[in-house]
């Protein structure tokens, strides 16, 4: 029996391995692996998991080792060094369009390389190769996370549609406004930011008072690494709960982009899962030390992005009178295309 060990430790890594081992060939037994947020959520949600704190100590040569992103990047770059060491393969899957090469570099600044780098699309693939990356590592395979997303969303048909919007308490002529957030607070505190998760929520719900074109109810669906208590506490403080109504945390990205007319967000991927159903999307950049540096640049919502505020009402009241937006389409089988690469790994002689 041949053994495939999936790493995860933040929210993207598992929404995107996901699908990969609910769909293992028969010939190989797979575990995940898991850390911080990962653990604590498969743990909620009663998931197997193995211990990663032996994680070295249980891998043998042969074996493989699938490893997520991670807001730890020199963690990666050692766990790819140490465990390449014993003969392991490992393999890096990419879920999101930034930090190419930081996920390689350890404390050090000296580069370690997996023995192949799984990315989304031809964009990924170039700037790696920019970067001086071997492109004969570097396999395009699509994104299993957002393919799956997507093909739940459109597997939801206009009936379950309307019971969702009953449910939630939406009229028929109500237009929904989906805002994705993102811990910017956590993640990048340090540097004062002139616009944060809170910030950006209190601009959009502006932005809806001053646009009568249209009754409109806005969702907010925080990131997993959020705390929805802090979150809740932010909004009875602006007293922002009338305006404001949070997704429920038993409701799937999928049911809240099958409902949602307009998407905002700012580098989530939940907007490449909308535009790829063809939803209008808005991507709002106001934060200027992501638009001096290039941070967080994504090439799909370059058309869609906005860095005025001021101009937000405007731009929302566009998008309310589309109806549909512009579609993106990224390689279909990613499940299939991982597996194919793995076992190639695990297959002699193509190592």
């Amino acid at each position: 029996m041949r053994y495939v060990y999936f790493y995860a430790v933040d929210p993207g890594a598992v929404s995107n391995m996901q699908p990969i081992l609910e769909m293992p060939p028969d010939d190989i037994e797979c575990f995940w692996m898991v850390e911080g947020w990962a653990r604590a959520y498969f743990e909620s949600k009663e998931v197997k998991y193995l211990d990663s704190n032996n994680l070295e100590k249980r891998l043998n040569a042969g074996d493989v080792l699938v490893i997520g992103s991670q807001m730890d990047m020199p963690r990666t770059a050692s766990l790819i060094h140490t465990v390449t060491k014993k003969g392991v393969y490992t393999v890096f899957i990419f879920d999101h369009w930034t930090n190419y090469a930081k996920h390689f570099t350890q404390m050090n600044r000296t580069r370690t390389l997996p023995c192949r780098i799984l990315v989304m699309d031809e964009y990924v693939r170039a700037r790696l190769v920019e970067l001086g990356f071997d492109d004969s590592i570097v396999r395009i395979v699509g994104h299993p996370g957002i393919e799956s997303d997507v093909k739940n969303a459109n597997e939801i048909d206009d009936i379950e549609k309307s019971e969702l919007r009953r449910r939630r308490e939406i009229g028929n002529d109500v237009k929904v406004i989906l805002l994705a957030l993102e811990p910017l607070s956590k993640d990048y505190g340090r540097e004062a930011l002139c616009y944060d998760e809170y910030t950006v929520a209190k601009t959009v719900v502006n932005a809806l008072s001053n646009n009568s074109e249209a009754e409109t109810k806005l969702f907010v669906r925080l990131h997993p690494r959020q705390s929805r208590r802090e979150f809740c506490d932010f909004l009875k403080l602006e007293n922002l709960s009338e305006e404001i109504q949070l997704c429920p945390d038993k409701m799937t990205e999928a049911e809240s982009l099958a409902i949602a007319d307009v998407v905002i967000g700012m580098h989530s991927v939940l907007l490449i899962k909308a535009v790829t159903l063809g939803k209008p999307i808005i991507c709002v950049q106001f934060n200027q030390k992501d638009l001096q540096s290039n941070r967080n640049i994504n090439p799909y919502f370059e058309k869609f992005r906005i860095t005025d505020p001021s101009k937000l009402c405007d731009v929302i009241h566009g998008k309310l009178s589309l109806g549909k937006g512009e579609r993106i389409t990224f390689p279909k089988g990613s499940v299939k295309r991982v597996w194919d690469e793995i076992k190639m790994l695990l297959s002699d002689g193509n190592h």
